[in-house]
């Protein structure tokens, strides 16, 4: 929402499982988790996680990564294209349902702009 794709980034990236900074003897958590609920630097257990398997995780990162960070997200009347991307991702594929319509794209990051292929519709 910020227009920051570093800032959009740095937030899923640091709670997805694979992250080395999380590591089991810390955080206490399945290595095939998702969690975004972490003890603060304030608590004694520090980088614990305390609800490994709440729901809510999966789907916000998901909404969030698609329909900000990708920019591909339904509006009333329209499929809207807004991406946000950190500097290294270059290129996006995309396949999306909306309507009964089945789109194929290809986004590219120019850095200062994106460049929109819609190859089949």
């Amino acid at each position: 929402m910020m227009r920051d794709g570093e800032a959009a980034w740095a937030s899923p990236e640091s709670i997805v499982p694979f992250n080395p900074a999380l590591s089991v003897e810390v955080s206490r958590l399945e290595p095939y988790a998702f969690t975004n609920m972490f003890r603060g630097p304030a608590n004694v257990w520090t980088g614990e996680t305390f609800k490994g398997w709440t729901f809510g995780t999966v789907p916000w990162a998901m909404r969030a990564m698609t329909h900000y960070m990708l920019g591909i997200r339904p509006d009333y009347d329209a499929l809207l294209l807004d991406p946000v991307w950190p500097k290294h991702w270059d290129l996006v594929s995309i396949h999306r349902q909306w309507r009964g319509f089945d789109f194929e794209m290809e986004l590219l990051n120019l850095n200062t702009a994106y460049l929109v292929k819609i190859m089949d519709c």
